[in-house]
């Protein structure tokens, strides 16, 4: 049986504070059709087959390199406040070999007439620091990503 490499752990905690109310920001965490706007890197894709938002909902996607879309992520949505918090645990998988597990906790402070967004990402690699990175870096651009899209929209 071949040896698989040993579990990698990493906490991420990302801040963006967002010219739009919470409301705003939480329809576009919520809702498929909006997340398939903003939410994968540059040059990437995302496809929701299913989405479920709701406590003990699911969602699931595709996505990857434009017109590659090998990855697969399953999420369980495990606590949902409205406009406050939205937390869920996700699974990636590349074809049929789980990359990463993580939970996934995003809050949302009204200050002023913005929002602040704060999301703790706590997970585990199953294949070696690559997955850390992937998602320390896609986390960050998604955020990115959403700040403009509630910028322009």
């Amino acid at each position: 049986m071949p040896q698989m490499p040993d579990a990698k752990h990493r906490t991420l905690r990302f801040k963006r504070l967002i010219a739009a109310p919470p409301e705003r920001v939480f329809r576009a965490l919520s809702r498929a059709k909006e997340k398939a706007l903003w939410s994968a890197p540059k040059g990437d894709e995302i496809r929701f087959q299913k989405s479920d938002f709701k406590f003990g909902g699911v969602e699931t996607f595709r996505c990857g390199p434009k017109g590659a879309l090998n990855f697969q992520g399953i999420l369980h949505f495990e606590d949902i406040i409205k406009n406050k918090r939205i937390v869920f645990t996700e699974t990636v998988f590349f074809e049929k070999q789980k990359l990463a597990t993580a939970l996934v906790t995003t809050e949302l402070t009204h200050i002023d007439q913005k929002t602040l967004v704060t999301m703790t990402i706590q997970v585990v690699s199953y294949c070696g620091d690559q997955m850390l990175k992937g998602y320390a870096s896609g986390y960050k651009m998604s955020l990115k990503n959403l700040k403009d899209y509630l910028k322009s929209s």
